[in-house]
């Protein structure tokens, strides 16, 4: 019976991805849940992140597909986040619901034998929906970095994702700019 499951492991694990030694070839689809730091400021002032020492976590998506040459890996992404929060400072209240969508492309190294697969990349960085005291957010350019595990003989991937940026506020009264930090864990299938 053992022997079958195994077996029936090493088929699914096949099926899901190709991986020649020398060429890697994964698309890896999932969801992350990540703890969201962000900072407002405005020429006339700053906003801190905080409600009443609260914590705030952002769900998101994401896909990649890992093109791989003896362990160098190169993948294209598309990565949505979901991010509410509230700004307060002085007795001042603001609220934002934003919707983030970040593509381009990550670079990292598959350590051979374990799976373990740290990246660092560039995306340029669209939102979607949302806005602060009614200005719109500036598209930008986010720095992406994680780590990802290939979990051996099973289609999943379990890793830590994380992400930077600084938008500018648009139609704005005055110059305001959005620093958001994400730090998170990632699930996703790989097939």
């Amino acid at each position: 019976m053992k022997k079958k499951i195994l077996a029936v492991l090493f088929a699914c694990s096949s099926v899901f991805a190709v991986d020649l030694g020398l060429l890697t070839l994964d698309t890896e689809l999932g969801g992350n849940f990540s703890y969201s730091k962000s900072k407002l400021t405005e020429s006339g002032g700053e906003f801190d992140f905080s409600v009443n020492g609260d914590k705030h976590f952002s769900v998101g998506a994401y896909g990649r597909v890992w093109l791989g040459i003896v362990g160098f890996m190169v993948a294209p992404q598309v990565k949505w986040d979901y991010l509410k929060t509230d700004f307060s400072s002085g007795g001042t209240s603001v609220e934002a619901k934003l919707q983030n969508l970040q593509y381009g492309g990550v670079i990292g190294y598959r350590i051979p034998l374990i799976g373990l697969t740290p990246y660092v990349g560039v995306s340029y960085s669209n939102f979607l929906k949302g806005d602060i005291q009614g200005s719109k957010l500036k598209d930008t350019y986010a720095i992406n970095f994680g780590v990802m595990w290939k979990v051996p003989f099973v289609p999943l991937s379990i890793g830590f994702d994380g992400s930077w940026q600084k938008a500018e506020l648009k139609n704005s009264a005055t110059d305001g700019k959005l620093e958001m930090l994400n730090l998170g864990l990632s699930v996703g299938l790989i097939f």
